[in-house]
């Protein structure tokens, strides 16, 4: 009878350990799958970086030549060649000559006509050259309602955008600042947008207030924007 009983327990134990082996069998395959399934992800998110990263220089290098004019009077059905002689007269007063066989591929406003609503001009130029002494020239507009810029994305507009108080605050502080592109060049340093903002925050959640010194009179080692803000962090976070 006891023989008989053991038996059974040891059935019941093996039938256990059966259970267990099967279910480690079933853990190990989810876990493999599911490392898999991370592999696969990772990978996505790679390709997908890469393709935006494509697309972005693409986008780039379509714009690399185009350049935009802002303010110049529109009026409703304005025509094609108004539109060029507007910016040929433009061009003019800032005292560059312009082949239009030559230099320029399209001219053309952006968007439809609105009241009280001067439509941007876009003028994809042949030579880099050209768009080079263009923009150059474009201080000769100074003073007045029209300006000339790059032909950005929508996104890098965005960047822009925000770039701008951080060069504001750079420029009052003593730094010399120049915004290329989507990055802010403090005293030669260059930054972005995230970098900007993170470094502007104290560990205490306050706005540092950098004082208004040149870098080489704060810092006789000639310390970049970031290590300055870093400084001033350091100094302005008070001690527990």
């Amino acid at each position: 009878m006891e023989e008989s009983n053991m038996e059974k327990i040891e059935n019941m134990f093996a039938e256990i350990a059966n259970k267990l082996t099967g279910m480690d069998d079933k853990f190990e395959r989810l876990i493999n799958e599911n490392t898999a399934m991370k592999e696969q992800n990772r990978l996505m998110k790679e390709k997908i970086l890469h393709q935006d990263r494509k697309i972005d220089s693409l986008e780039r290098e379509i714009r690399r030549k185009n350049i935009i004019i802002k303010g110049v009077e529109d009026i409703i059905n304005e025509r094609a060649e108004d539109t060029r002689d507007k910016v040929t007269k433009l061009m003019q007063d800032i005292g560059v000559e312009m082949d239009e066989k030559n230099d320029i591929d399209e001219i053309r406003r952006i968007g439809k006509f609105k009241n009280q609503y001067k439509r941007p001009i876009i003028i994809k130029l042949t030579s880099g050259m050209k768009k080079t002494q263009i923009l150059h020239s474009s201080k000769n507009l100074k003073g007045s309602n029209i300006w000339i810029d790059e032909d950005y994305s929508r996104e890098i507009l965005e960047e822009r955008k925000m770039l701008i108080p951080h060069m504001k605050e750079a420029k009052q502080k003593g730094y010399k600042t120049q915004m290329k592109y989507n990055k802010l060049i403090i005293n030669g340093e260059m930054y972005g947008i995230e970098e900007l903002s993170s470094s502007h925050i104290t560990e205490g959640g306050e706005r540092m207030n950098f004082a208004k010194r040149t870098v080489s009179e704060r810092s006789p080692t000639g310390d970049s924007y970031m290590e300055q803000s870093r400084k001033v962090t350091r100094t302005s976070t008070p001690k527990n």
